[in-house]
């Protein structure tokens, strides 16, 4: 069932006192972010987009623990692999009526099971259009929304809200709605996963904040293997809380450490489906791979390549073609993956925009950046 949080139930990851780290959660109060967000939700649409482990939920979490007080914010998660339409759209009167805090959300009328998505999506602009103060609404992991009919009926929502509510969208990759309409308009705010990787001094202070020394070498090292990558540090921080010799941890850290590679595995390979995996095992054997190549390996493996979602939905495609200028060494997932037998091979600098490219076209190089994933 979709869950819902409203500002009467406390974020799951509480956030320290702005500038100072929790030491027991390794978190770090991102101020810049915050307020960053203040800003985004002052147009129609915000968007949130990121690699798995960016730090997207515990943003949003913070800010809407902050925010509550100020505005009325109702968040709703969204389950994995949600597939039914009316199941997503049934919960978001719940959490906008909710988030009131005139009454809890057990005692609210039900709303009547005959009603199709369509008339619930009515129901949720109704539900807005009464509230007496703006309304933020936060949908996270809409990544995890498959019903074509749900994000259809999304897309026909934010058209037709009122004006003063706001809508942020949470998600792994941009969700497949005409977004370019809402840009046009000015009516769109975006947080990529360059906003939201950690500063060089964001990462100096956690490690501070959780009583690990490093020298300026180690954690600078540290910093560049992670690539600013929020899970990769917390990890990281984890890791290194129990470690005997530290430096000699950071030297060796990669996407072998067990806490990384368990990660990977389960947010990013473990999602990838059957074929896509099947395809990546095949081919890990070699640097770069385009789908001419690939039909040698394995007859679907080109059609795989060249699906026209793999390049926006998947983490393992990079543009050899793409400038350095502002990429980061990519580690974690080759080491992680790697060929079959053997060692994994390194991944060259990437950008973000790189994932966008056309679809089949051009030699690809394994390996997954928290600058490039989208899984």
């Amino acid at each position: 069932m979709t869950n819902l949080a409203t500002k009467q139930r406390k974020p799951r990851l509480e956030q320290p006192t702005s500038g100072e780290v929790s030491v027991t959660r390794g978190l770090l109060d991102r101020e810049n972010l915050l307020e960053r967000l203040d800003r985004a939700v002052t147009r129609r649409v915000t968007i949130i987009s990121a690699p798995p482990g960016s730090g997207k939920t515990s943003l949003l979490r913070a800010w809407t623990d902050r925010s509550s007080k100020l505005r009325r914010v109702a968040f709703v998660s969204v389950d994995r692999d949600q597939q039914d339409a009316q199941r997503f759209w049934r919960g978001v009167p719940d959490a906008i009526g909710s988030s009131a805090g005139s009454i809890e959300t057990e005692t609210q009328p039900a709303l009547p099971a005959a009603l199709e998505a369509d008339q619930l999506v009515d129901r949720v602009v109704s539900e807005v259009a009464e509230q007496d103060e703006p309304v933020v609404l936060i949908i996270d992991d809409l990544h995890e929304l498959t019903s074509a009919d749900a994000l259809t009926q999304l897309e026909r929502s934010l058209a037709i809200l009122p004006t003063y509510a706001h809508v942020v969208l949470s998600s792994r990759r941009d969700p497949p709605i005409r977004l370019h309409l809402f840009r046009l308009a000015g009516a769109v705010a975006e947080i990529r996963a360059s906003d939201l990787r950690f500063t060089v001094t964001e990462a100096r202070e956690l490690l501070a904040g959780s009583g690990i020394s490093l020298s300026d070498g180690a954690a600078s090292a540290l910093y560049e293997r992670t690539e600013g990558w929020a899970a990769g540090l917390r990890l990281a921080v984890i890791s290194l809380g129990g470690h005997a010799d530290p430096e000699r941890f950071v030297a060796e850290f990669s996407g072998t450490e067990r806490a990384i590679g368990e990660y990977l595995m389960a947010e990013m390979l473990g999602r990838q489906p059957s074929e896509v995996q099947s395809m990546l095992l095949r081919t890990s054997i070699v640097d770069r791979l385009n789908g001419e190549l690939a039909d040698p390996t394995r007859s679907s493996c080109r059609s795989t390549l060249s699906a026209p979602g793999f390049a926006t939905t998947s983490c393992w495609r990079i543009s050899c073609a793409s400038s350095s200028a502002e990429g980061r060494p990519t580690r974690f997932l080759t080491s992680t993956v790697g060929p079959p037998g053997g060692s994994a091979t390194t991944g060259t600098p990437s950008r973000a925009s790189d994932t966008r490219s056309r679809p089949g076209t051009g030699p690809m190089r394994h390996g997954c950046s928290p600058t490039t994933c989208s899984a």
